[in-house]
């Protein structure tokens, strides 16, 4: 990361080992916690560990993207064999992966906060990352129960000792033990003013914006605890009254700074940072955002990428007022090509009935100033939360609590403002004021779409909503129209197909194989 430089002795600290469950994970290393952790600079390290796990190859440096993103209706992937198609097993690498590695971050913040307290370091320079380790607990666990359901809670460092049986904990159980450590968190970790002007780290409104999307989902499927939207609205609003954030003026300058390792913490609340291009470092930390999904190109010059990702045609119809500046962004209106003789670049544009031919293009990797471009790597920066999400989880609250009030049209009038897009507002059709809760829900569901597109949100969001089946099913109407070259109706058709087919089976990843064969008390989840 940029701002936190992971070490390798932590990996070693609280290790796995090939033949243990991934619940299991005991220090493999000679280091003694109790001799450890004694200083600030060695609970920061430790601290740098727990954040360093997302990351991971199979956490924000690749997969969660064709996770989340791609088996929706957002978009499409091109490789057959992946869970972006549906296509996979509990054994798939990248299901495998994630699983492992938030339970590995998980027992890595569990070292931490077991240890903090012991050592002889001043309270004020102890809790903010004791707070931060709380939250990424909290945090780990909420990316298991989202993805998973019903997963083992994991609330001690692993020992030798331990039992390799862990049953799943029930989901509601799951959920009090992350809003318990997020809560707790909240008032120990520090001001994201004070952070030195990055937002790898944790903030009070980071945990703030944070418990508002935990609380929307148990408000949501499979829960359905519609008690706790006033709570997510009240722990959005709390970010919005903190005076500490603000849309960025340029939309599309947000994912141009994410390319060029600047941080705008207004918009930004909290972000996965990469560094580095793996050329003649000593240490990186890079990732594939803006590759797997990113313009094509075969050139150095503009940046190679081969997306797996590219936009489906509902994404690029679903801005519905041709003003709105975020679909040129979102939905690339050009193919690039470079001479390879004089690096001119020429940016060829779409007609307006080449949809399908579009890519993704909210991180373009001719904006990226580490030079050369490795054609395998980026340092790409991943947002976690940006502020227009929280207006959005704000209007969304406001109108299940108070229905369609001035204030949920004001949150998300301020995100379509910021888009040059109208607003809602009035009484001419299609923006009129919006007048009933379905009304108005219907439309910020397409509004997060419009805005947070493939940002690993929009097939947790259609699943909370219990629409994501219904949604798939809709999409396989639209694919009759997709062309066939490139595999773009086979495979479009076939992410519906499998949804339609596996019904709840999709609504969770599958417990990764060896789990099951390790853990003798963990069960499948249906359908797998």
């Amino acid at each position: 990361m940029k701002k936190i430089t992971s070490l390798f002795f932590i990996l070693t600290l609280v290790s796995f080992v090939s033949c243990q469950s991934f619940l299991d994970t005991v220090p493999q290393d000679t280091i003694v916690p109790q001799f450890y952790y004694q200083t600030e600079a060695q609970l920061t390290f430790a601290m740098n560990g727990v954040y360093s796990e997302l990351g991971a190859d199979y956490q924000y440096a690749q997969g969660w993207h064709t996770r989340t993103d791609a088996p929706s209706d957002e978009t499409y992937s091109t490789q057959n064999s992946v869970p972006g198609v549906l296509n996979h097993q509990p054994s798939d690498v990248s299901n495998v992966g994630a699983f492992r590695s938030c339970y590995e971050g998980i027992n890595r913040a569990n070292a931490l906060i077991e240890n903090i307290d012991k050592a002889p370091v001043s309270e004020a320079k102890k809790a903010p990352i004791k707070g931060e380790a709380l939250f990424m607990r909290g945090y780990y666990h909420f990316l298991l129960v989202t993805h998973w359901g019903a997963i083992p809670l994991k609330i001690n460092q692993s020992k030798a000792s331990d039992k390799l049986n862990l049953p799943r904990t029930p989901i509601k159980e799951v959920y009090a033990q992350i809003l318990k450590d997020m809560i707790a968190a909240k008032d120990l970790v520090k001001p994201i003013a004070d952070l030195g002007g990055g937002n790898e780290r944790v903030s009070k409104t980071t945990v703030m914006g944070l418990l508002a999307k935990v609380c929307l989902f148990m408000a949501g499927e499979p829960l359905k605890d519609i008690s706790k939207y006033a709570d997510a609205r009240a722990w959005a609003d709390s970010v919005i009254k903190s005076g500490q954030h603000a849309l960025a003026p340029d939309y599309s300058q947000i994912f141009i700074n994410h390319s060029q390792d600047k941080y705008d913490t207004k918009e930004c609340l909290w972000e996965v940072g990469f560094w580095g291009n793996r050329i003649g470092n000593a240490f990186v930390e890079t990732g594939l955002t803006g590759i797997i999904n990113g313009v094509p190109s075969t050139s150095d010059v503009y940046g190679f990428s081969t997306p797996v990702m590219r936009p489906h045609a509902k994404m690029y119809n679903i801005y519905t007022d041709p003003n709105d500046v975020r679909r040129d962004w979102n939905v690339t209106p050009f193919s690039v090509t470079v001479n390879a003789t004089t690096g001119v670049i020429t940016k060829t544009p779409f007609t307006a009935t080449q949809i399908w031919e579009r890519s993704c293009g909210k991180w373009r990797r001719e904006y990226e100033t580490l030079t050369p471009k490795n054609r395998g790597q980026t340092s790409t920066n991943v947002p976690l939360l940006r502020y227009s999400d929280v207006l959005l989880m704000f209007a969304e609250a406001e109108n299940q609590v108070n229905g369609p009030t001035p204030a949920a049209h004001a949150a998300l009038n301020q995100v379509r403002d910021r888009a040059k897009a109208k607003r809602y507002e009035g009484s001419v059709a299609p923006f009129k004021t919006l007048t009933t809760k379905e009304e108005f829900l219907a439309v910020l569901q397409d509004e997060r779409m419009r805005e947070l597109c493939y940002e690993g949100i929009r097939r947790l969001d259609l699943t909370r909503w219990g629409i994501f089946i219904s949604t798939m099913q809709a999409l396989f109407l639209e694919n009759a129209t997709a062309p066939t070259a490139g595999n773009v109706r086979t495979l479009a058709q076939g992410t519906a197909n499998l949804a339609i087919q596996g019904g709840v089976k999709h609504l969770l990843q599958p417990i990764p194989s060896n789990e099951l064969n390790l853990n003798s008390a963990m069960t499948q989840n249906p359908g797998w």
